[in-house]
């Protein structure tokens, strides 16, 4: 008997841990337009890096606060810009390659999810995003 009420109190609590980051089946932020861009190394000693925007149509601001942007098995630290409805962050792309076991969602290499507060509740969204090419892009 002990044995199972072990195994239930395993499966509850892992379950409960699982939901800390559940995504949200409808996302009430219609994003406008996600991009993501490479952004080579200007001296050979430095890494390239990764900027990711996500702007928005629009949202109220008194009902929703963007908070991360969890992308490439990264959590961006981001800038939001309310002004403009929209949140951006970078990251190293050297780090994408190690694998982070605490990292809680499945994302294809184009998938970002963002994190925002609504009624002090915070919440997921997963969106695809398109790689933008720039000038940089093209080799010299």
């Amino acid at each position: 008997m002990k044995i199972l009420f072990s195994c239930f109190l395993v499966v509850l609590l892992m379950g409960c841990k699982s939901q800390d980051f559940t995504l949200v089946k409808e996302n009430e932020l219609q994003l406008n337009e996600g991009v993501f861009k490479e952004i080579p190394p200007a001296i050979a000693d430095e890494d390239t890096y990764i900027q990711v925007n996500l702007n928005f149509n629009e949202f109220d601001t008194t009902k929703y606060e963007l908070l991360a942007i969890y992308f490439r098995n990264q959590i961006i630290p981001s800038e939001v810009n309310e002004d403009s409805f929209s949140i951006s962050g970078s990251i190293n792309k050297e780090l994408t390659l190690i694998e982070n076991v605490e990292f809680p969602f499945e994302l294809q290499p184009n998938e970002v999810v963002l994190s925002y507060k609504k009624k002090n509740k915070i919440k997921y969204a997963k969106y695809t995003i398109d790689r933008k090419i720039s000038m940089d892009d093209i080799p010299r």
